[in-house]
């Protein structure tokens, strides 16, 4: 997704996966850690409570091709309660 609009992406999939089942099995963001800002406490706890839905990819290698995950956890969340 992209970083600038994270919220309106998580908030769009978390609704998807709510009303629509499963026709999408996971969301990828690319970019830093999902920020306090981007989430409201509704969001946060589907969250927290959905993380293997969730693959956050913090940096991506435009040269090599490769780029390296960041597991999902409560401090990789940007969690209030981490």
């Amino acid at each position: 997704s992209w970083y600038k609009n994270r919220k309106g992406v998580l908030e769009s999939f978390k609704f998807s996966q709510e009303k629509q089942g499963n026709c999408v099995e996971k969301l990828v963001l690319v970019g830093p850690k999902i920020q306090n800002h981007e989430v409201n406490y509704e969001l946060d706890n589907w969250i927290k409570n959905n993380r293997n839905k969730l693959i956050i990819i913090p940096h991506i290698s435009a040269h090599s091709g490769q780029y390296s995950c960041l597991p999902l956890s409560k401090k990789s969340l940007g969690s209030k309660n981490s």
